[in-house]
């Protein structure tokens, strides 16, 4: 199946080719997209689909947190993602998924992708947007002020919750990677983006692991690029009690804070519980981070290969 702005594919819309599938179940669920600029919202809520970009493929929305609904209520960061992955056995190749709405100190949070499923894999593909760009499901069981998230109960169940990246590019400024569930990036750019005001502290990750999962997120052989400027950027903070975080073999760039972590809040800072780790096949970088890292961050030698660590984070 061929979606694009071409005389021979089947579908203009993608959209359109989602709702094709959902209502022929017998086709073949594999999705080509022809280079272009797709401007959609999609709710991808189909089991083992495949969607490959062909050339420069761009999903492209720009909803908000601070937008406003029909009754002059915030939408909320979640009714703002370009788009939601609701299914598992999914692969996603070659695809740039984007928040276009702008930085998060004017718009507030704008979600590119939400992935609330099992077995997911993103290959080769970008997620551009500035604060909260990749949520990884499941959410936590309530939000911060005890209220439940919208549309929880609608949400459907999977017993894990895992992701895979490999080859990709994530951008943001604060949280841009956040959420509950299991994910492994595989040799991906991580960049930070220079935030309104250029003073002000970005964060990469706030994960919100469940106390019951093995692992949340695992960087392994990543680059933490960034044009934020020096200093100014913390690799995580915990958005919940067992926050789960582990960076292997990754090289950071100067923008990346000495010491590493930081808190949730000073008044809800998450850290008696906090599983961060960092690994270092060389020593000399053990030793320099043991010295540098928060004291409530374990700095370790890494013994493991890549498909070790894959293996132990998916059994």
């Amino acid at each position: 199946m061929i979606v694009g702005n071409a005389k021979f594919a089947n579908f203009g819309k993608i959209s359109d080719a989602l709702v094709y599938l959902k209502e022929h179940p017998e086709e073949k669920r594999k999705i080509f997209i022809l280079a272009g600029v797709y401007r959609e919202r999609l709710h991808i809520d189909l089991d083992a689909v495949e969607l490959i970009g062909l050339g420069s493929v761009e999903i492209v929305y720009g909803r908000y947190a601070w937008e406003k609904d029909e009754h002059g209520n915030d939408i909320g960061t979640f009714s703002t993602p370009t788009v939601y992955i609701e299914g598992k056995d999914c692969v996603f190749e070659n695809i740039i998924f984007v928040n276009d709405a702008g930085q998060g100190d004017l718009r507030g949070q704008a979600v590119a992708v939400f992935v609330h499923g099992d077995n997911i894999k993103f290959l080769n593909c970008q997620f551009k947007g500035f604060q909260d760009t990749l949520c990884i499901g499941p959410l936590p069981p309530k939000q911060l002020n005890g209220s439940d998230f919208p549309e929880k109960n609608e949400r459907r169940y999977f017993e894990q919750y895992r992701v895979l990246f490999e080859h990709c590019f994530i951008e943001g400024t604060i949280d841009y990677i956040f959420g509950g569930g299991t994910a492994v990036f595989i040799q991906c750019e991580v960049k930070s983006l220079c935030r309104l005001n250029p003073n002000d502290i970005g964060y990469v990750t706030a994960a919100s692991t469940p106390q019951t999962s093995k692992s949340g997120f695992t960087f392994i052989e990543c680059l933490f690029t960034g044009d934020a400027r020096e200093n100014t950027v913390y690799l995580g903070r915990p958005w919940r009690a067992y926050s789960a975080t582990e960076l292997i073999d990754c090289v950071f760039g100067s923008h990346i804070k000495i010491e590493g972590w930081s808190e949730w809040q000073q008044h809800t800072p998450n850290i008696e519980n906090v599983r961060y780790i960092e690994r270092y096949s060389n020593k000399e970088y053990v030793k320099y981070f043991e010295k540098t890292r928060v004291n409530w961050v374990n700095v370790k030698s890494n013994y493991k290969t890549i498909d070790e660590i894959i293996d132990s984070c998916f059994e």
